[in-house]
């Protein structure tokens, strides 16, 4: 396994030992890496949040254009037809 050198904050630091200390963790690097999977797991949320946002700005974007399209369509038929 690859070894890191990290830098923490004095409360950071303080928060790993308390949770070593409780015995929620073994040691410190067994905390470190559930924060970090804590992070990866944050971050492909976020990701799937994203690309949620994305797919349904595209469905609205093309709902829009289809509704001005007929809005338009409908606008030229009654200048074409007389009244």
């Amino acid at each position: 396994m690859p070894t890191r050198n990290v830098n923490l904050t004095d409360d950071q630091n303080d928060f790993v030992e308390q949770m070593v200390k409780a015995g929620k963790y073994q040691n410190a690097s067994e905390a470190v890496r559930d924060a970090l999977r804590g992070l990866q797991q944050r971050w492909k949320e976020d990701e799937l949040k994203l690309e949620r946002f994305a797919q349904e700005h595209r469905c609205r974007a093309r709902r829009s254009r289809k509704r001005r399209l007929r809005g338009y369509r409908r606008r030229c038929a009654r200048r074409l037809i007389p009244i």
